[in-house]
């Protein structure tokens, strides 16, 4: 439920406590307005649905007083509350009397306290603003026949009457129920989570809600819902009309019924119904049926599955031209790409019916296309299986799509891992010198050179050293002395121009590096190496 802030009338002190430290995303608040001025705040409040005012009329009374007035005579039903400094003692009711609701926080208080404050009156709104749906869609219309019916086909779908027609026909008798169709359809519909606007009501509620909207959904079929619990709920719908229109409109109702759930409560919820007709001894071992289908199925996505065509299709393959690419992908190195295309696939799966079998199937191709790569690439299995992580993700099961979400993402990143550094020590140290070579000019150093290869600098420079017998440190050095030598000789430029070009910002240290490599100064040997193409000038000439 989106709630929205509107701070008014106080201190800067206040206001920037309030914005910068208080955690309002995490307490509900989706958004903050701030303003002193009373028509920018009468502007807001007309186009923005502001639950929550926080305010200090102390601080501005003429545009408080004013803005206070303006509620009640709008009659807006927003929840204020005052920001004081001092203690509840002071104030026992509002200077300016509204309709609205009122609470206080008085200052100062630690972070969390305000927070706690602020959030308790945040539940408070929701519930408040959730009221109006629950009266749009909880008015209970139970009546003793109502009662008595759903007790009546919830005898018979856990078989407490007896499935046989004359058994059912004398109970039904007997607790004055009328069987008023020859054939039935059954529906089951199943709470895929708990989250929204769910979570805040109690069963009753939730009972009270889905009965009402499949009155209003099913209106004409609907003989009686039996409710397990607040997640799990049967329908007997009769049959209305011929056998294609029944069907057609038992699916396009069960699709509006999942929409309306998931839009207007915010809770997923999968129908599963059977497109046969059956009688009503029938009923019960269908039941059945359809519990044993949505215990198999593994999608959490809003859906409605129609027994008979899972019948038809049951289990989700993998084509082998998908597969080959994933392979191709992986053996490329391009683990990137396979997770996005692994992710599309499981996606895909999520948001139609996929059995249990269908899922372990996919997991164990997905270990086999892992552990060929790795045995391809001449990668030890072991490193892989040794891991922590992975060894925890494959030892406990996977019920659910989003749990081989997180499954694939462990074993996907450990590959990668894997991949990395199978990388050969002399294709790293060639990457090495290029990266140094494109780089001389800068300030470059074994810290650098490690934190674009993605490795440890310590590891690097061991690596580098076993390689070209030197240390990356040195070679850095070298290479840049080398260049050093030619722009001295090539170039008629003062020395503390080259050591700047070349990255060194400090001149001294240049100077002595120089010195070390070469055993002249840079100034020394630039004079040498001048005084020597004189000379040999002077001998052309003569």
């Amino acid at each position: 439920m989106k709630i929205d802030v509107l701070i008014f009338s106080l201190s800067k002190n206040t206001i920037k406590t309030l914005k910068e430290e208080v955690h309002w995303h995490n307490i509900g608040v989706d958004a903050i307005y701030t303003t002193n001025n009373y028509t920018e705040a009468k502007d807001l409040l007309e186009y923005k649905k502001i639950s929550l005012i926080l305010c200090e009329l102390c601080e501005n009374v003429k545009d408080g007083i004013k803005l206070m007035r303006w509620l009640e005579e709008k009659d807006l039903d927003i929840h204020l509350c005052q920001v004081l400094p001092g203690n509840e003692e002071i104030i026992s009711r509002p200077a300016v009397k509204i309709k609205t609701f009122y609470e206080y926080i008085f200052l100062p208080l630690e972070i969390s306290i305000v927070e706690e404050k602020i959030q308790q009156i945040v539940n408070l709104i929701s519930v408040r603003e959730s009221l109006p749906l629950l009266v749009k869609y909880g008015r209970s219309f139970l009546n003793n026949r109502d009662v008595y019916e759903e007790l009546f086909w919830s005898d018979i779908l856990n078989e407490i009457i007896p499935a046989q027609m004359k058994g059912i026909t004398r109970v039904a008798r007997k607790r004055k129920i009328e069987l008023t169709s020859k054939e039935y359809y059954i529906m089951l519909l199943n709470c895929n989570d708990g989250d929204g606007k769910w979570k805040e009501w109690s069963k009753c509620e939730k009972m009270c809600m889905i009965r009402n909207l499949l009155v209003k959904t099913y209106d004409g079929y609907l003989i009686s819902s039996v409710f397990k619990d607040e997640y799990n709920v049967a329908c007997i719908l009769k049959k209305y009309e011929d056998f294609m229109t029944d069907r057609e409109q038992i699916h396009k109702r069960s699709n509006r019924l999942v929409e309306l759930l998931n839009q207007e409560i915010g809770v997923s919820f999968t129908v599963y119904y059977s497109k046969t007709r059956i009688t009503v001894e029938g009923i019960s071992p269908k039941y059945q049926s359809l519990l044993k289908l949505m215990k198999q199925n593994v999608s959490s996505k809003p859906n409605v599955i129609c027994y008979e065509e899972c019948e038809e299709n049951k289990v989700f393959t993998i084509s082998k031209m998908k597969c080959m690419k994933w392979k191709i992908l992986l053996e490329n190195g391009n683990v990137e790409d396979l997770m996005e295309c692994i992710y599309t696939t499981l996606n895909e799966m999520d948001s139609k019916y996929v059995p249990k079998e269908s899922l372990i199937k996919f997991r164990f191709e997905l270990w086999n296309l892992l552990f060929e790569s790795l045995q391809i690439k001449k990668i030890d299995t072991r490193k892989f299986l040794t891991d922590d992580k992975v060894l925890q993700a494959m030892s406990c099961s996977v019920d659910t799509i989003t749990e081989m979400k997180h499954e694939c993402y462990i074993l996907l990143h450990k590959t990668r891992e894997l991949l990395s550094e199978n990388i050969s020590d002399e294709k790293t140290v060639d990457l090495i010198k290029k990266y140094i070579v494109d780089n001389i000019c800068n300030d470059i150093s074994r810290n650098t050179v490690a934190e674009y290869m993605q490795y440890n600098a310590d590891y690097l420079s061991r690596l580098f050293r076993k390689e070209t017998g030197q240390t990356l440190t040195d070679y850095i050095q070298d290479e840049k002395i080398k260049v050093a030598i030619v722009l001295l000789t090539e170039a008629n430029q003062p020395v503390s121009r080259i050591a700047d070009r070349l990255g060194f910002t400090n001149f001294s240290y240049f100077s002595q590096l120089f010195k070390s490599k070469t055993g002249y100064s840079a100034k020394h040997y630039q004079k040498l190496f001048l005084e020597m193409m004189k000379k040999d000038d002077m001998t052309l000439q003569s």
